[in-house]
């Protein structure tokens, strides 16, 4: 079988295995013309993701050798100890492989963004944004490749 041809077959089914630091193969879902940023947000509010298979639309994500996600990312509220109407919008991430991972985190529909690197096997939190008696945020975020 020829190249190209292994490789056509590979797109069609809609992944591909790239060859990662030492042995390993890291899978990463293909990119589409209809790509929308992943969304997520704190208990308090409901989430209508941008992704479902009926539409056609999806997020692109670094996907395991096993198929699952390897990017898990959580929302929080956390009020200052000085005042209890003030709030830090915290972002919680964690890298489930061994590859470095970049993800832009914005506030939803907004530019308001952060950056977050994690290296493999990886725990992060940072703050997205500071807000007077916001206490429930939605946000949107994108793997960089």
């Amino acid at each position: 079988m020829r190249l190209t041809s292994l490789i056509s077959k590979l797109l069609a089914i809609g992944t591909v295995l790239l060859p990662t630091t030492g042995s390993a193969w890291m899978r990463v879902s293909q990119d589409t013309p209809s790509q929308r940023p992943g969304v997520g947000a704190t208990q308090g509010v409901t989430v209508t993701p941008y992704s479902s298979p009926s539409s056609g639309t999806y997020t692109r994500r670094h996907l395991s050798p096993n198929g699952t996600v390897c990017v898990y990312l959580g929302g929080v509220a956390r009020p200052f100890t000085t005042n209890d109407k003030l709030f830090n919008h915290w972002i919680s991430a964690e890298n489930r492989c061994s590859d470095r991972i970049r993800i832009k985190v914005c506030y939803y529909a907004t530019t308001n963004c952060i950056d977050m690197n994690l290296a493999g096997h990886e725990q992060k939190e940072a703050i997205l944004g500071t807000l007077p008696a916001v206490k429930d945020f939605r946000y949107e975020y994108q793997e960089q490749f």
